[in-house]
């Protein structure tokens, strides 16, 4: 053993006052340049969990690593890997990186990291087992940033490895308050490029009103920042800003509450602007976040907005909520002018053949037979268009997907299309759904990713497979081989999905079974180890989460607009009685009681099935801040679903709707416990299948 070795030791420091943090805190500084800025609360969050791997060398603190884990996805990130000057060379970062591996293994399935290709260290990833799956342009002009990954499962490569890992930015809008703290702490300018261009701050008019009451030093000091482009300013319309200045006034005035002319101005500004974030330091403004969500403006603090960005990519991107009282609607294409349509679409499709596109336009028009063309609108302004082919049984095909309008809603809207065409091709009994517009831009293409679409070598088709059915794991493998003849354009993802279902390393683990059912959903694999539960649920949360159904049979039908936007929903309730439900992934079945209400039908029935994808114990405050950008339960609802100042968070997704629901006598003659349904309970897998088999009027095997 080297002297270096006897005296080396690697500890997992824990909590934020550990002595250590500070001094991690200025060894991350003084290397900014390679790390990018960090602020303090950086190294404190993961301080507390899960933990700082520190190594000392005779008790000097010799180099650290900070990393973090997705229990929904059991992804460790590998934030970063810094040894003191005076030690390198000497494997200091080999023996963290080998005591980091040991605890992420534990929990995790894969570890990935992101560093720039400039900095000369792909050698040292490739030594420590990473290999590299994803390459984009850093957010310096002419730099590349590279993705590693290092898998524990198999040396296969990872079901989602070719899916881009990019995290969105949140577009905040920032006072000028919180900016001169944050100016005062950290006065560099690799801090700001970060602050701009990481977390997506911008500023708003107000910003201007506001340093008006500043000191002429630091007044020209952040003005100058706008001016020169380090902080972008957006603008928002005039008229618009006029009703969004009443829209908060009014929720201020219901609720009591007495704020700031200029804070209302700044909230009214983002609203407007529709930015969904308006960061402050300011105490009484962030106590107001839970009062102006309906509005369409989350207040966050700016360490809420850094832990947004690093770990909640479905809240940057996802917002459900905002649509709520929103007018969104499918329209057929006739009602407007092909001109204007194709005009607006040419200007963000610069590439495209605007000719060609208004020919191809007014050739699906006319074809109505084989094409059902629709463009959605979001407020009665045309966002998104939609074409797709009918006349075709083994395929429901989508030559256009294009959107018209662009807005920070844009992603949430294109999110309920896709959902929209997936409903559509397993409704006609179409095995698969496919994308063949060869302008598709990198925001659809991410979107498509990550509802589990794969694209072909050529780059120009994505497909996604929509049959349903529920087979083992042998049944899917020649599935997949006969489909990959039918459709050759599927047959790599076909030949890797079989490659999986041929291990049972995998089939034993119910996180990779899960993946392969989204990739292959609504299909079922029988011989999986997913748990399966039945949960009851009362029939006026049911229609407001996710039974279309029931909401039709109210007196004035469907009125939640982001019901239909909400791809993925969380049920509320109490700890006790979860019939052994701790984690995901899992799969629901959903039992709909009987109503005081006599106007619902096909109630004490099973009617519906979804995928849980995450399930949180805390307190209703900290699950509440975690999901209010999925809408639907406010605070005061889920502190009534609490049991001693805690509740279960079910976070769920991919629900599909029984066309035949289950009634309380079948469903008793397929469980072999006959014990009432006012209870959540586990099913086995036997009986999971038999249930939704009947749920399609599907032949029980």
């Amino acid at each position: 053993m080297s002297s270096l070795e006897s005296d080396l030791r690697i500890e997992l420091i824990k909590g934020e006052n550990s002595p250590y943090v500070q001094e991690i805190n200025r060894l991350g500084d003084a290397n900014v340049k390679t790390f990018a800025f960090r602020k303090h609360s950086f190294y404190k969050k993961y301080a507390n969990n899960p933990g700082i791997l520190v190594a000392f060398v005779n008790n000097d603190l010799a180099g650290y690593l900070i990393w973090s884990i997705n229990k929904k996805k059991r992804l460790t990130r590998l934030w970063q890997l810094c040894v003191k000057n005076e030690y390198q060379g000497q494997k200091i970062a080999k023996y963290l990186h080998q005591e980091f591996v040991k605890l992420a293994s534990q929990g995790s399935r894969e570890i990935r990291l992101e560093c720039k290709d400039n900095y000369g260290i792909d050698g040292m990833w490739q030594s420590l087992g990473y290999s590299s799956i994803f390459e984009k342009q850093a957010k310096m002009q002419g730099d590349t940033l590279k993705t590693w990954s290092m898998q524990f499962i198999s040396h296969e490569p990872s079901i989602f490895s070719y899916i881009s890992s990019e995290l969105s930015n949140l577009n905040c809008s920032i006072d000028a308050y919180t900016l001169q703290d944050f100016i005062e702490n950290d006065d560099q300018k690799d801090s700001i490029k970060w602050l701009s261009s990481y977390l997506g701050v911008c500023v708003t008019d107000e910003f201007f009103n506001e340093i008006d009451k500043f000191e002429h030093r630091n007044r020209e000091k952040l003005r100058n920042l706008i001016i020169i482009g380090q902080i972008a300013k957006q603008l928002c319309d005039p008229f618009k800003f006029e009703q969004s200045c009443q829209i908060v006034k009014d929720v201020l005035d219901q609720n009591s509450i007495e704020l700031d002319e200029t804070s209302i101005r700044h909230l009214a500004r983002c609203l407007a602007a529709e930015i969904p974030y308006f960061i402050t330091k300011k105490s009484d403004v962030l106590r107001l976040s839970s009062f102006l969500l309906d509005t369409g403006v989350q207040i966050i603090s700016l360490e809420e907005a850094i832990d947004l960005r690093e770990n909640d990519t479905d809240i940057t991107e996802y917002q459900p909520a905002r649509l709520a009282n929103k007018t969104v609607q499918l329209k057929d294409l006739n009602q407007f002018s092909l001109e204007e349509i194709g005009g607006a679409i040419h200007r963000l499709y610069a590439n495209s053949d605007r000719e060609k596109l208004f020919k191809d336009l007014q050739n699906y028009r006319n074809t109505k037979k084989d094409f059902c063309n629709y463009i959605l609108t979001y407020e009665n302004e045309p966002h998104i268009l939609i074409v797709y082919n009918i006349s075709q049984k083994e395929q429901l095909e989508t030559p256009l997907l294009r959107v018209i309008k662009e807005t920070n809603l844009t992603t949430t809207l294109l999110n309920f299309v896709v959902n929209e065409l997936l409903e559509v091709a397993t409704e006609k009994n179409c095995p698969f759904l496919k994308i063949t517009d060869p302008h598709l831009r990198e925001p659809e293409k991410i979107i498509l990713a990550r509802q589990y679409f794969t694209e072909n070598q050529q780059g120009f088709e994505w497909v996604k497979s929509c049959y349903r059915d529920t087979l083992n794991s042998h049944e899917v493998v020649k599935y997949l081989d006969q489909a990959s003849k039918d459709h050759p354009e599927y047959s790599r993802a076909a030949r890797f999905l079989s490659s999986w279902l041929n291990s049972q390393e995998v089939l034993n683990d119910s996180l990779y079974c899960m993946d392969i059912e989204r990739l292959l959903w609504p299909l079922k694999i029988e011989n999986s180890h997913i748990p399966n539960f039945i949960i009851p649920i009362k029939p006026e949360y049911a229609k407001e989460l996710f039974d279309k159904n029931l909401a039709m049979e109210t007196l004035f039908g469907i009125q939640r607009t982001d019901l239909f936007l909400g791809l993925d929903r969380v049920y509320y309730k109490s700890p006790r009685s979860n019939a052994g439900l701790k984690k995901a992934p899992a799969r629901i079945l959903w039992y709909v009681s009987k109503s005081k209400d006599s106007g619902h039908s096909s109630l004490s029935a099973i009617r519906a099935c979804s995928q849980i994808d995450d399930v949180i114990i805390d307190t209703p405050e900290e699950v509440y801040k975690k999901f209010q950008h999925l809408g639907y339960y406010n605070l005061k609802q889920i502190q009534s679903c609490s049991n001693s100042d805690q509740v279960m968070a079910i976070k769920f997704s991919h629900t599909e709707l029984f066309t035949n629901p289950i009634d309380q006598t079948i469903i008793k003659q397929c469980l072999e416990s006959s014990a009432p349904m006012q209870s959540m309970r586990q099913i086995s897998q036997e009986e999971f299948i038999t249930l939704y088999r009947l749920g399609f009027n599907l032949k029980i095997k």
